[in-house]
C-alpha cells in the first residue's frame, strides 16, 4: 500500500476487522502521512519506526493487540521524536510493554493529547515529561507504573485532563501541581499516602476530582466551588467532616465511604440541594440524621450505613421522589420505620443492624412498635381510680380557682390595659411563624441549640418583632426540654429573663409534629455574647459593637 500511495497524507481504518500487521510499507515510503488511524481493529505485532514519517500530526492505534508485552515494545515512541508537528498520540488498550523511555520528553511542544492507558507499562514516569508544556490530556492510567508521580507534572499548567489511575504510583501527591485549569483529575486505586494538598483548591475550574482507594491520611481536604463529582472513599481519612462541604453545592456526586470520619453529619450538606448520590458508609459518624437534608430532594442514592447514628428515621425521606437506594443499616437508630416512599420497596431500602426500629410494612418483618401507654389491665385499673380521685379533689380546686380569678379579673380591670397585641399571642399559628420567618429561612436564622434553631421575625398583623424558637423532634430528648421549658417559664418572672409570649404546638403543613416558643426578640445580643466578647472600635455614629468568641449562638 505504501509503494502504490506514495503521497498519501491521510490513512484511516478505524473501526473495523482488520487483522495482521502494521504494513511496513506505509512508514518507509507514504512519507508525506500526516494522519495515521488504526484504532479498534485486531492488529498485533509491534508497531514499526515512524522515524520517515516527518509530516505526522495524529496517531491513533487504540484498542488492537499491538505489542508482545516485551521490553522493547515501546521502542517507536522514540522514533516519533522526527515528527515536529506532532499533536496526538494515542495508544490506548493493547500489549505494549516495557518501561517508558525517556525520549517522550523529546516530543514536539505542539502535542497536545498523550494517551498511553490500558497498556501493562511499567517503571517510572520519567520527569521528562515536564517538557511537554502544551499538553492537555495525560492519560496513563491502567498500567503498571511505579514510583512517585514526578514534581515536574506541575509544569503542565494547560493540563486539562490528567488520570493516572489504576496503577502502582506511591509516594505523595506532589504539592506542584496546582493547574488552574485543570478540569478532570483521576488518582484513584494507587498506593498514594500522606495528606490531600490543600493547595488543591487553586485548581479553580476543577469539576471531577477522584482520590479514592489510596492510602491518603489526615482531616482536611479541598474545597473547590465548582466540583461535580468527589471521590475520596476508601482512604484513611479521619476528624469531623468539614462544615465548608456545604460551599460545594453543585455537587453531583459525594462519596467519603470506607474512612474514619466522625462526628455528626454537618448541616451544610442541605446547601447541596440538587445532590443525587451521597455516600458515607463505613465511617464512624453520630447523631442524628440532620433536618437540612430535607433539602436533598434529588437525591437518588442515599448510604449512612455502618455508622453510629441513633435517634429516629426522619419522616422527610418519604417525600424523596427520586430516591432509589436508601441503606441506613448497621446503625443505632430507633423508633417506627416509616411506610411511604421508598420505604415501600423491601429491595431498595436496607435497615439489618438497627435492633430499637419497629413498625413498617410487613415484609420487613419488623416487631410491632409498643408504646408507653400500652400497660397491662391491671395497671390501667389502677390508673383509672386514682385519676377518680384526683378529678374528685380538682373539682374542688376549681371551685377555689374560680373565686381567686374573679377577683383577679377585677383587679385587674382597674389597671391600665396593655398593648392590644396581647389577643395575638393566644391565636399564633404553624402558618403565622412561616410568614413571620420567611418559611424559617436561613437569613432569618439566629442560632443553633442542643434540640432546636432560634429564628427572628416579623409578625405581620402588627409587625411586632419575635423570635422563635423551632424544636428538633428528632432529637432525643426534645420533646421533654420542651415541656420542662414551658413548666419552668410559666412559673418564673423577672426583668432579666426574656419574656416568653406563647407556645405554638401542633402540626405543619406536612402532617409532623411541630412546636415552638415565641419569645420578645432582643436586639442587643445573648448572655454569652456579653460574657464572652470584647469591645471593638466604636462605629461612625458612636454606637459600640460587640464580637462573640463563643461558638454557641444557643440563647441564655
Amino acid at each position: 500500500m505504501g509503494f502504490g500511495l506514495p503521497n498519501l497524507e491521510f490513512f484511516s481504518i478505524h473501526g473495523n476487522r482488520f487483522v495482521g500487521s502494521v504494513p511496513l510499507s506505509i512508514p518507509n515510503n507514504a512519507t508525506n502521512l500526516g494522519t495515521l488511524q488504526l484504532g479498534h481493529n485486531k492488529l498485533s505485532g509491534n508497531v514499526p519506526s515512524l522515524e520517515s514519517l516527518r509530516n505526522l500530526q495524529r496517531v491513533s492505534a487504540d484498542y488492537n493487540h499491538l505489542g508482545s508485552g516485551g521490553s522493547g515494545d515501546l521502542n517507536f515512541l522514540c522514533s516519533l521524536t522526527n515528527s515536529t508537528s506532532l499533536t496526538y498520540l494515542s495508544m490506548v488498550g493493547n500489549k505494549l510493554s516495557g518501561l517508558l523511555p525517556k525520549c517522550i520528553g523529546n516530543f514536539s511542544m505542539t502535542i497536545t493529547v498523550l494517551a498511553l492507558g490500558i497498556n501493562p507499562i511499567i517503571g517510572e514516569i520519567p520527569r521528562a515529561i515536564g517538557n511537554l508544556v502544551n499538553l492537555e490530556i495525560l492519560w496513563m492510567q491502567n498500567n503498571i507504573l511505579s514510583g512517585a508521580i514526578p514534581f515536574d507534572v506541575g509544569n503542565l499548567q494547560n493540563l486539562t485532563y490528567l488520570s493516572l489511575a489504576d496503577n502502582n504510583l506511591s509516594g505523595e501527591i506532589p504539592s506542584s501541581l496546582q493547574n488552574k485549569k485543570l478540569i478532570k483529575l483521576y488518582l484513584d486505586g494507587n498506593r498514594l499516602h500522606g495528606h490531600i494538598p490543600s493547595h488543591l483548591d487553586k485548581c479553580q475550574r476543577l469539576m471531577d476530582l477522584d482520590l479514592s482507594n489510596n492510602n491518603l491520611n489526615g482531616s482536611i481536604f479541598p474545597v473547590v466551588k465548582t466540583l461535580l463529582y468527589l471521590n475520596l472513599s476508601h482512604n484513611h481519612l479521619n476528624g469531623a467532616l468539614l462544615v465548608k462541604v456545604g460551599q460545594m453545592d453543585h455537587l453531583n456526586s459525594l462519596d467519603i465511604s470506607g474512612n474514619k470520619f466522625s462526628g455528626e453529619i454537618p448541616s451544610t450538606l442541605g446547601n447541596c440541594d440538587g445532590l443525587p448520590i451521597l455516600k458515607m458508609k463505613d465511617n464512624h459518624f453520630q447523631g442524628s440524621i440532620p433536618q437540612s437534608i430535607r433539602s436533598l430532594r434529588s437525591i437518588e442514592e442515599l448510604d449512612l450505613s455502618n455508622n453510629n447514628l441513633s435517634g429516629k428515621i426522619p419522616r422527610f425521606l418519604e417525600a424523596f421522589d427520586f430516591l432509589k437506594i436508601l441503606s441506613l443499616s448497621y446503625n443505632d437508630f430507633e423508633g417506627m420505620l416509616p411506610t411511604e416512599g421508598v420505604f415501600k420497596n423491601v429491595s431498595a431500602t436496607f435497615i439489618a443492624g438497627n435492633k430499637k426500629i419497629c413498625g413498617g410494612i410487613p415484609e420487613f418483618q419488623l416487631p410491632k412498635c409498643i408504646f408507653r401507654h400500652s400497660k397491662s389491665k391491671g395497671v390501667v385499673h389502677i390508673l383509672k381510680l386514682t385519676l377518680s380521685i384526683i378529678f374528685g379533689l380538682l373539682g374542688l380546686v376549681l371551685v377555689l380557682i374560680f373565686v381567686y380569678v374573679c377577683q383577679l379579673k377585677k383587679k385587674k380591670a382597674k389597671e391600665p390595659t396593655s398593648s392590644s397585641i396581647v389577643d395575638t399571642w393566644q391565636n399564633l399559628s404553624y402558618g403565622a411563624l412561616l410568614n413571620a420567618t420567611n418559611g424559617f429561612s436561613s437569613t432569618n436564622l439566629i442560632g443553633v441549640g442542643s434540640f432546636g434553631s432560634i429564628y427572628k421575625g416579623i409578625l405581620q398583623e402588627n409587625g411586632v418583632n419575635i423570635t422563635v424558637k423551632v424544636l428538633d423532634l428528632t432529637r432525643h430528648g426534645a420533646l421533654k426540654s420542651f415541656n420542662a421549658e414551658c413548666e419552668a417559664l410559666k412559673h418564673i418572672k423577672h426583668r432579666n429573663l426574656l419574656k416568653v409570649l406563647t407556645v405554638c404546638s401542633g402540626i405543619d403543613y406536612n402532617r409532623y409534629d411541630f412546636k415552638a416558643l415565641v419569645y420578645e426578640f432582643m436586639v442587643n445580643g445573648s448572655l454569652n455574647e456579653w460574657l464572652h466578647s470584647y469591645p471593638i472600635p466604636a462605629d461612625a455614629d458612636g454606637s459600640s459593637k460587640y464580637e462573640s468568641h463563643s461558638k454557641d449562638k444557643d440563647f441564655h
